[in-house]
């Protein structure tokens, strides 16, 4: 992670909304359906992550009340090239955010809110997967498989 200026004992007393704010410069509370439930690192790695890759980042899902997101680290993101504009797909941008070695979890949803081009990242526990909708036409009955080369084929390429 790239390293701020917060002690930890800073880190117990600011909030949420303060650290976006004042150290994620690229990121503004108004992108975040509910920053005030939020944790710090799951902030700290988002900002790390677009330093690091240069990438402009979307964020579609953050805090929800249930599964992963209600660790408040957990995030689903949409990633644009910050020259061209371009929107990456979702195996581009895994690529991208693999390397850094950042995020314990990473999932990739091919056919998911913008297709093709969603991924789910977070710090809360470890795994990789990818999803997909066994009706693709009616984006229903999502599925998850494991993350390796034949699957890559079969729903990203």
């Amino acid at each position: 992670m790239v390293v701020d200026k917060l002690s930890i004992k800073d880190r117990e007393v600011i909030t949420p909304l303060e650290y976006i704010r004042d150290f994620a410069p690229n990121f503004n509370p108004s992108e975040f359906k509910r920053p005030e439930k939020l944790r710090i690192e799951g902030i700290e790695a988002l900002q790390t992550t677009r330093t690091l890759t240069g990438l402009i980042m979307l964020i579609n899902s953050d805090f929800r009340d249930t599964g992963r997101h209600s660790s408040g680290m957990a995030f689903d993101v949409t990633f644009r090239d910050s020259v061209t504009k371009r929107t990456l797909t979702a195996l581009e941008a895994f690529l991208e955010v693999e390397k850094l070695g950042i995020w314990k979890a990473i999932g990739l949803y091919p056919q998911h809110s913008v297709p093709g081009q969603s991924l789910h990242l977070d710090i809360y526990k470890p795994g990789r997967w990818l999803a997909y909708y066994k009706d693709r036409e009616n984006r229903s009955g999502q599925s998850y498989v494991a993350l390796n080369e034949a699957n890559i084929r079969r729903y990203c390429l």
